[in-house]
């Protein structure tokens, strides 16, 4: 059988022709766009480097691949929040705010991923909806008593109280870390759905705890927070699993109940 001949560019419809043509036109401007842009980004390293902090130019080159890494995982929320308690006890990372605080990478990615789950419902699924679970009433009550009281330490504000120029940039902050801190646990119920997740995430607290133990008992010091409310969850884990999972192996349920008391001895002996 002989073979359709493909169709001359005459016979092409002119719409066709004119999505070709705008194709063409697209195509070289990405190429022109992207040139520019790593022209750009060299440009604003280069001088973030030298005038201000090599970390300010580091920042500066990690966006494009931030912008990747946040397209991709939009597809997997679920992920959130094991990457956010990954930042929290293990990247000692932070942004300057120009005041004597400094933003940690933690909080970062907990606003940028509420912002996500907040945008895809609106946008993509097109409709806003939660778990319904027993923590919606406290977290959506705490925010909105935040809410009035930044509202209303501003409006009736004792006039001894001295203002310097960041105090309501601090003020919103603050505001911002109480309203953060609760709405995970919202967004967290929300897209975690599988037990593995819960689980690595679990697991994730005690190797934080062995970190702190290996710190409190070697002459090393590893790159993990134990600050905080760790040792509450590390103790509180350690000891759950140690006494009443019994799908652990019985070395490992010891050496976890032997982790918890390890940390109730250096917080309060």
């Amino acid at each position: 059988m002989k073979r359709p001949k493909e169709p001359l560019m005459d016979d092409v419809d002119w719409r066709t022709r004119l999505w070709l043509a705008l194709d063409a036109r697209c195509a070289l401007l990405l190429k022109i766009g992207l040139i520019l842009s790593l022209f750009l980004l060299t440009f604003g390293v280069s001088v973030l480097t030298a005038w201000k902090s090599p970390l300010y130019g580091v920042a500066l080159l990690a966006l494009p691949f931030g912008a990747v890494f946040v397209l991709v995982l939009e597809k997997r929320l679920v992920l959130a929040p094991v990457i956010i308690l990954f930042a929290a006890a293990f990247v000692p990372f932070s942004l300057p705010t120009g005041t004597g605080s400094r933003l940690v990478i933690s909080l970062v990615l907990g606003v940028l991923f509420i912002f996500l789950w907040l945008l895809r419902m609106a946008l993509v699924e097109r409709h806003i909806h939660l778990e319904r679970t027993p923590a919606n009433a406290p977290v959506f009550g705490f925010i909105a008593v935040v809410i009035v009281s930044i509202v209303w330490s501003a409006v009736f504000r004792d006039p001894l109280v001295y203002l310097w120029r960041t105090f309501y940039f601090v003020q919103i902050a603050s505001a911002l870390v109480m309203i953060v801190s609760p709405a995970l646990v919202l967004f967290s119920a929300n897209v975690l759905r599988e037990e593995k997740y819960i689980r690595l995430m679990v697991w994730m607290m005690i190797f934080l705890g062995v970190a702190g133990m290996v710190d409190n008992l070697l002459p090393i010091s590893l790159p993990a927070n134990t600050g905080g409310l760790a040792s509450m969850w590390v103790i509180g884990l350690g000891l759950a699993l140690g006494l009443f999972d019994e799908k652990i192996k019985k070395r490992t349920r010891a050496f976890l109940l032997l982790l918890a008391l390890e940390w109730v001895y250096e917080g309060f002996m």
